[in-house]
């Protein structure tokens, strides 16, 4: 199981799943935070599949020059950009946290995913209350 860096609990907005007829099956309906959510769950795809999509833009108003260009990263990946690069940080938001506990945990036997959160930034040197990553 892996954690992926990616803002929705679905895809439908912001990669182009609904054009992958492959995938026309994985539409799905959950209940996320009290709210009946319908769409394309993450936690219904393996990671090679998610790797077939591309992200994009869901605003018309900005820039679109790059929709379709990237794939969803893993936040190891992410995290492996950051340190090769000068200046990048990171700022793990972790959302819908009930839903992932309650879907994703499951089927990886963890206890809670903010557990496996810190552990792999640990994993990568970042230490003490605030995770910061201290050269050396």
């Amino acid at each position: 199981m892996v954690f992926l860096c990616f803002h929705d609990v679905t895809l439908d907005e912001t990669t182009h799943v609904a054009d992958h007829k492959e995938f026309s099956n994985r539409k799905r309906t959950y209940d996320v935070q009290g709210v009946n959510t319908t769409g394309f769950f993450p936690v219904d795809f393996t990671l090679e599949e998610l790797k077939k999509l591309r992200v994009k833009q869901r605003y018309e108003f900005r820039d679109q020059q790059y929709n379709g260009k990237f794939q969803i990263i893993t936040f190891e990946e992410f995290i492996s950009f950051a340190l090769d690069a000068p200046r990048v940080g990171i700022y793990p938001e972790v959302k819908n946290l009930v839903f992932i506990n309650q879907h994703v945990s499951k089927m990886a036997k963890w206890k809670e995913i903010e557990d496996k959160v810190v552990e792999a930034l640990k994993k990568y040197g970042y230490k003490g209350s605030y995770m910061s990553r201290l050269a050396g």
